[in-house]
């Protein structure tokens, strides 16, 4: 639990010593301030970004655990967390998809502790709240929220009142940021320049050398493997955990559609798969019969990622 921010330091090393500066435009209001106040000083921006990671990975660890998506106690998916959201050096910088991962957890956290629940208006108007925010930092972030309605589907009886309160929360913190733009006389820029355009930008796809291509075709394997080995689990596993991993398949697919609509496919843009890839790819190391060859697999692709990183940083060429 404590080796966590050590192991998150090491990867951002390079990144603490020699930060990256980026101008973002056309970003929602909550990442603007955010990114306007902190830009005073670029390594207080990475140091944010660095706390940020870390707590959702200690989240991420306490919703799997706890919520019993994996029977065992370990901390190995906090460290998952922190390797993809590090492994790559392009993405080792404040960007928005890093809060909007946050506020998304500690909304799955709401949506799920709700299982037989009499009473949970307070948890899925909540839960509105939190995907809201996130989409005030990073728009596409809109996309889950038919996570919540997926999820009154699944895991709860039919509550009329809790599909509406859902909405109401997803509403109330843009009332908030409308009146505030309103009182500037700048409704207009809220509307056209964060909120549209981003997502009507047409998505261009970056450039990848043959390592990170690589790299790229062994996330996809492991995603089809690990999202197998998931979905075969369920059948073995309570209600609970039954319903709980089905929300994180819809997770992933929702997450999968906000890619569509951001304006590039990066490896920072892949990120927001983060949080569903975690539980994934710890059920997979976890419950893999031949340990031997499951942790050789997985010390190879951290080495991979460590001499894509070199190479990134210009201390070999490729």
């Amino acid at each position: 639990m404590f080796l966590l921010p050590a192991y998150a330091l090491i990867f951002w090393a390079p990144s603490l010593y020699w930060p990256q500066t980026e101008n973002y435009k056309h970003v929602m209001p909550f990442f603007e301030l955010t990114f306007s106040i902190t830009s005073v000083w670029i390594y207080f921006q990475h140091l944010l970004s660095l706390g940020i990671i870390c707590l959702t990975a200690y989240l991420i660890n306490h919703l799997i655990t706890e919520l019993e998506i994996l029977d065992t106690k370990t901390f190995f998916p906090a460290f998952i967390y922190i390797v993809i959201m590090s492994g790559f050096y392009s993405i080792q910088n404040i960007h928005p998809i890093i809060f909007s991962n946050l506020f998304l957890v500690l909304a799955l956290i709401k949506v799920m502790s709700t299982h037989r629940k009499d009473y949970a208006l307070a948890d899925f108007f909540a839960a509105g709240i939190l995907i809201s925010i996130a989409t005030l930092f990073y728009v596409p972030s809109f996309i889950f929220f038919p996570f919540i309605w997926v999820s009154l589907i699944i895991i709860r009886p039919f509550i009329w009142r809790e599909w509406i309160v859902s909405l109401i929360g997803f509403v109330i913190p843009y009332l908030y940021v409308f009146m505030a733009y309103y009182w500037q006389g700048t409704t207009d820029y809220l509307w056209y320049d964060k909120i549209f355009y981003p997502i009507s930008i047409k998505t261009t796809i970056s450039e990848f050398n043959y390592l990170q291509l690589f790299i790229l075709a062994i996330f996809v394997l492991l995603v089809i493997l690990s999202g197998f080995r998931t979905l075969g689990g369920i059948v073995q596993s309570n209600t609970r955990a039954k319903n709980n991993i089905w929300l994180i398949h819809w997770f992933f697919l929702l997450g999968a559609l906000s890619i569509v609509v951001s304006p590039n496919l990066s490896v920072k843009y892949f990120t927001v798969l983060a949080i569903p890839l975690t539980v994934y790819f710890a059920n997979y190391f976890l419950s893999a019969k031949r340990k031997n060859a499951t942790e050789t697999f997985f010390t190879f692709f951290l080495l991979l990622l460590l001499v894509n990183y070199l190479s990134d940083l210009n201390i070999i060429t490729l």
